[in-house]
């Protein structure tokens, strides 16, 4: 009986990490499980800390004025495009009230299981912007408000479930509309509000920028004048207006025909962009995977054309009635740890 107490108080010493000194093992095995459970160090066996990695994923998606007279209808094509999309983190423009929030959450993302929460709907002077996020993978730990002249800009601060000690921020804004330099002088204002706000070093800054070209001052500011330093991931600074050179990461417009108060027009403006904090570029908190970022849906071969011209593709005519705008994605990798349970 009691050398069976003593393999037991062993089992259970070995499993939090205490070895025969009184002292913690801690070794590094990287990645990979099936390196060992247990590590060699002074002649003692200490149990290995198994550190893994995982991806987060995020996207910007403007969903047109939801869910205006329309949204009952077009909840069908949302869902499709969200069950291809399978992101961890949502976050969109333009939705219009609280009903509109549960709408999405209970009829898009939660039709088939219940995976997605959502932030408060918060309402503003125009449109305004909410949050869904898997609440398997992260968790909402506050949001703010940034008052602009237009829309504010909300603020989402996030940490990882499996990694509670790292916080990183989302800001969701929707700028000034239309060309010409009024417009463009005050999408800068509201840039300029929210470099009054922003401090933490680990912020992802996405939603509808309503910018034509990279010179547009607002844009300039981010990159180049901004309390925390911002980079572009995809590097394709130009005028994107109207540019064939730029059509696979134009976003707006989806259609070429006029319906359900969307924009037309065809594909042919970069509306809709994800803009990291350059700590995002080689991090070992929380890292941008090189090349994941992508225009969802824009296979680059519709320019000045609606997204599913020519096409016969379900993906690409639920994008083509859901919204104007097609969604932007990028995706994160992240080590974790956690120790053996033997």
């Amino acid at each position: 009986m009691k050398i069976k107490v003593f393999f037991i108080v062993l089992i259970i010493l070995f499993s939090i990490g205490i070895v025969s000194s009184g002292k913690v093992g801690r070794v590094f095995v990287e990645n990979k499980e099936e390196t060992g459970l247990y590590s060699s160090h002074a002649n003692q066996l200490i149990p290995a800390t198994i550190y893994k990695t995982a991806n987060v994923s995020v996207a910007t998606y403007n969903i047109l004025n939801f869910p205006g007279s329309t949204g009952a209808d077009r909840v069908f094509y949302f869902r499709q495009i969200m069950d291809e999309m399978d992101v961890d983190i949502l976050v969109v423009q333009e939705m219009l009230n609280q009903g509109g929030v549960d709408l999405f959450l209970d009829e898009v993302l939660n039709y088939h299981e219940i995976e997605y929460s959502a932030s408060d709907f918060i309402n503003g002077p125009d449109t305004d912007n909410v949050i869904f996020f898997k609440h398997d993978v992260v968790t909402l730990v506050n949001s703010e408000q940034i008052e602009t002249e237009l829309r504010d800009i909300s603020e989402y601060s996030f940490v990882l479930n499996r990694k509670p000690n790292f916080e990183f921020v989302i800001y969701s804004l929707h700028l000034k509309a239309s060309p010409g330099g009024t417009n463009g002088n005050k999408r800068f204002l509201e840039i300029s509000e929210l470099d009054e706000h922003i401090e933490n070093p680990y912020s992802i800054v996405l939603g509808d920028y309503n910018i034509y070209k990279c010179s547009e001052s607002a844009y300039q500011k981010l990159i180049n004048d901004f309390s925390v330093e911002l980079y572009d991931p995809i590097d394709e600074c130009g005028n994107w207006h109207d540019n064939p050179d730029y059509a696979e990461i134009h976003t707006q417009s989806t259609r070429t025909t006029q319906f359900g108060g969307g924009a037309r027009g065809g594909m042919d403006d970069r509306f809709d962009i994800i803009l990291l904090s350059d700590i995002f570029e080689d991090s070992h908190w929380m890292k941008y995977i090189e090349g994941s970022y992508f225009a969802f849906g824009n296979d680059g071969q519709h320019f000045n054309q609606a997204v599913n011209e020519g096409e016969n593709d379900n993906i690409l005519d639920a994008l083509h009635y859901a919204s104007d705008h097609l969604p932007v994605v990028v995706t994160f990798e992240y080590t974790y740890y956690r120790r053996p349970f033997f």
